[in-house]
């Protein structure tokens, strides 16, 4: 059985927590233009959230050149409960971040007779929940983690005053959510950029210094190194260009 603890074990920095260590992989896609995997895991029981996002931080932080990793879970000895609704709402704030904020103190009831979940707001925002079609994407999200099909239906406060203080301070709150994660993001990303041109720059070197007759042994480092009889080689600073491209007059002992 290919799961997850046996897969990656080899490159984890720290172990997974056991539940996902034991998670079946079922299906792998790859982009490797954007050096991404995405991973179908079926598990026995409903994992939540946290745990899953920080499996997925540990696969990115692997030896693998990821710059990114996500865990799609399937819940194969569980259904879908009333009590899962905040954590599952997590899931998809990262492809829909307007939503922060709109299930503040919301509550979640799930009727297993007319396969409808009724979700109760506390705060309005019906109308932006309907503009990111987000019953359908919750109700997809249902589907494919418990294979169980519900309609969404809404009810409580739908709507708030655009002048309620209240609602001022959630739409303010939002948007700096928003801005504040897209910033975080666009950082993250360029500084995993630089940390993967530098490893593949290295990797080269030191490929390079390998199969260079010049300085056998080069493990990549910049160093000097002391000529002796039985290393002849050249009377410089060796550096990873001078490995490539030498260009010194070979060393030869004067008496």
């Amino acid at each position: 059985m290919n799961t997850l603890g046996r897969v990656f074990s080899d490159y984890l920095e720290e172990p997974f927590d056991e539940r996902i260590a034991r998670g079946e992989i079922t299906g792998v896609k790859i982009n490797k233009s954007k050096r991404t995997l995405n991973l179908y895991v079926s598990f026995s029981q409903y994992i939540e959230r946290k745990a899953i996002f920080n499996a997925e931080e540990k696969i990115k932080k692997t030896g693998l050149n990821l710059m990114g990793a996500n865990i799609n879970p399937r819940f194969i000895n569980d259904n879908f409960k009333a009590e899962y609704f905040p954590d599952m709402v997590e899931a998809l704030k990262r492809h829909i971040p307007r939503i922060n904020g709109t299930f503040a103190n919301a509550e979640a009831e799930c009727d297993d007779e007319r396969k409808v979940i009724t979700i109760e707001l506390k705060h309005g925002g019906k109308a932006l929940l309907d503009s990111c079609n987000f019953d359908r994407e919750f109700s997809n999200l249902v589907q494919a983690e418990f294979s169980q099909h519900f309609d969404i239906e809404y009810k409580g406060v739908l709507e708030m005053d655009a002048e309620n203080e209240v609602y001022i301070q959630e739409q303010q709150h939002a948007q700096e959510t928003i801005k504040r994660e897209a910033e975080t993001k666009a950082a993250q990303f360029y500084i995993e950029e630089e940390e993967n041109r530098n490893k593949v720059h290295e990797k080269k070197v030191k490929e390079k210094a390998v199969e260079n007759p010049v300085c056998p042994g080069y493990n990549g480092e910049d160093y000097t190194r002391e000529v002796t009889d039985s290393w002849p080689c050249f009377k410089k600073r060796w550096t990873p260009a001078a490995l490539i491209a030498p260009t010194a007059v070979p060393w030869r002992e004067t008496r």
